[in-house]
């Protein structure tokens, strides 16, 4: 179990999976367009942060890449 949950601390796994159910949490019917914003905002930030978290991890399988895009290995 604490692998389990080494795993998802270090893979920033939980940003993208609580995003939803924050939005569920917030969702308003009458309040949907007004609070709208905040949910795509907590979503992107919550993708980019679990991309961020593992480009160390997809690094090791398909390279780093250089300045301009390119792998050189």
């Amino acid at each position: 179990m604490a692998r389990f949950y080494h795993l998802i601390r270090n893979t920033g796994i939980w940003a993208p999976t609580s995003a939803p159910i924050f939005h569920s949490s917030v969702s308003l019917k009458r309040w949907h367009s007004e609070i709208d914003w905040i949910n795509h905002y907590s979503g992107g930030l919550a993708f980019s942060y679990f991309a961020w978290k593992n480009i160390p991890t997809l690094a090791r399988g398909i390279g780093t890449p250089t300045r301009n895009g390119n792998n050189h290995n």
